[in-house]
């Protein structure tokens, strides 16, 4: 701004703007507890020389950690499994439990203190198992989410919801010619 005629603010998305001079602004988040998840709310400065200029700063508040529903796809015994959950908003590091039901023998919670964990294993026995898993941010702010993880016998392998290819028995191809 070369008339040095300063800036108006404005906001969009949560929170509230405060003290607005043409140079500078105060931004207050929501009280905590009013975000779940996470919210961007967006600060904009308007040169008031020239309204066509301005600049902008996204900002990232992260409230209440918030873990979305998960549909498990299904193992199968003595078989290889695994599947990531993530917890969104609150604050790191996070500690991630069983906070109810069983897991299925062979299948483990990791260890992690980021904003995702793996459970994973080789199941050994068939069934339907019903768990619960909980993350708890340094705030002590927790979310959860209900799973059900359906265990079928290794020699039903038959695919429902989400597909993955597996390829094997590949071998290295040798080419000869003969004069």
């Amino acid at each position: 701004d070369t008339a040095s005629a300063g800036v108006t603010w404005s906001l969009s998305g949560l929170g509230t703007l405060s003290g607005a001079t043409t140079t500078e602004v105060t931004y207050t988040a929501p009280a905590a507890g009013t975000i779940t998840g996470t919210s961007t709310p967006i600060i904009t400065a308007t040169s008031v020389a020239d309204t066509t200029k301005s600049s902008a700063v996204a900002l990232l508040v992260s409230g209440s950690p918030v873990i979305d529903p998960v549909t498990l796809f299904p193992a199968n015994a003595d078989t290889a499994w695994g599947a990531t959950i993530v917890v969104v908003g609150g604050e790191s590091p996070y500690a991630w439990s069983l906070s109810s039901g069983t897991l299925p023998a062979g299948i483990t919670l990791g260890s992690s203190t980021n904003s995702s964990v793996t459970v994973s294993g080789t199941p050994t026995a068939t069934g339907t198992y019903t768990f619960q898993i909980k993350a708890t941010d340094n705030q002590s702010r927790t979310a959860t989410v209900d799973l059900t993880l359906v265990i079928t016998p290794k020699s039903a392998c038959l695919l429902s919801g989400r597909y993955a290819l597996l390829y094997t028995g590949y071998s290295a191809l040798k080419w000869q010619t003969r004069a």
